[in-house]
């Protein structure tokens, strides 16, 4: 196993500063053996939470609500989406995108807090996968301003504080199908881009979760991820769009506050956008270009390595703390 190690001074900012891990802790970050095939090497924590993101699935279900008959951990789209009813009338990705985005602003009493939410092309979704698959982990970094950290002598290059992501893959959904209500079908007959069932299945469905990289080295298999992204694949096929659903977790302290801000999940999103999308057209965008190759290095030759520019390339902006 290959393994990278934070320099003394990012350890000291990301474990002292913003978390409760021991302030001279070196514990590394496993990586993939880059020597073994690409199958071999992908999805190293593929189910490091399934256990997880289960449990969390059977503690938001409503009562009612359809049991799924594989062993994904994700809970399955028909539980948030009337797909019956989308399929049976025409619906235009622009009107799936405005109804995903209106119900998880009626969230948390009408505030939308704790979620996120978009719509993406599937040729997104695939370029997206398809970097996943090659590269299912990475660290990325949101800046915090700290007093303690003012007069250090780097002092100007800030504080961050850094986020292990890890993607994992659940299969592909079976393919929605139109309501069976007679009468419905006979009042709004499907609509001829849906009346016809795809060759083959959508895409698989992808989470991706977010674990301060401090708890991650002190507690590894038992640390609690701080957001969960989910891609839902189910409409790829009939309407070109994978719905994105961002889950912050809520504070075991305190049920009505969450362990990141909107803001923080926002720019954790925006993240895997500026490090797993190439450019278009590919190499006309350095800065792009720049990003996906710390990705591969990061994986593939983990010892050139370099915690500063991973910071400059970022570019995220600040965070909330």
């Amino acid at each position: 196993m290959s393994a990278l190690r934070l320099p003394s001074r990012l350890v000291w900012r990301t474990t002292r500063a913003f978390s409760s891990a021991r302030p001279n802790c070196h514990a590394s970050v496993p990586l993939s053996n880059p020597d073994a095939p690409p199958d071999a090497r992908r999805n190293v924590f593929e189910h490091r939470y399934a256990d997880k993101l289960k449990k969390r699935v059977e503690a938001t279900e409503e009562p009612g609500a359809a049991q799924r008959k594989d062993n994904s951990p994700v809970k399955p789209l028909s539980d948030l989406l009337d797909l019956g009813l989308i399929l049976r009338k025409p619906h235009t990705p622009t009107q799936i995108s405005a109804l995903w985005n209106v119900y998880h602003a009626s969230r948390t009493n009408g505030t939308g807090r704790g979620f996120l939410s978009a719509a993406i092309p599937v040729d997104v979704y695939d370029s997206l996968r398809h970097r996943a698959k090659m590269y299912p982990m990475f660290v990325l970094p949101l800046a915090r301003k700290h007093p303690a950290l003012e007069q250090e002598e780097h002092a100007n290059t800030g504080a961050h504080e850094f986020f292990l992501m890890e993607w994992a893959f659940h299969g592909s959904p079976d393919p929605p199908s139109p309501s069976q209500d007679p009468l419905d079908i006979l009042a709004s007959p499907p609509s001829a881009a849906t009346s016809h069932s795809p060759s083959s299945p959508p895409p698989p469905t992808s989470t991706i979760l977010f674990t301060p990289l401090g708890e991650y080295k002190l507690r590894q298999s038992y640390a609690q991820p701080h957001l969960i992204i989910t891609h839902y694949t189910e409409l790829a096929h009939t309407h070109g769009t994978v719905l994105m659903r961002g889950e912050i977790v809520p504070s075991s302290n305190n049920p009505s506050s969450f362990m990141l801000s909107q803001i923080d999940a926002h720019l954790l999103a925006l993240g895997v956008q500026r490090f797993y999308l190439p450019s278009k057209p590919q190499g006309e965008d350095e800065a792009q270009d720049a990003r996906l190759e710390l990705v591969r290095v990061f994986h593939e030759e983990p010892a050139k390595f370099k915690w500063e520019e991973l910071i400059e390339a970022a570019d995220v902006g600040l965070g909330e703390k």
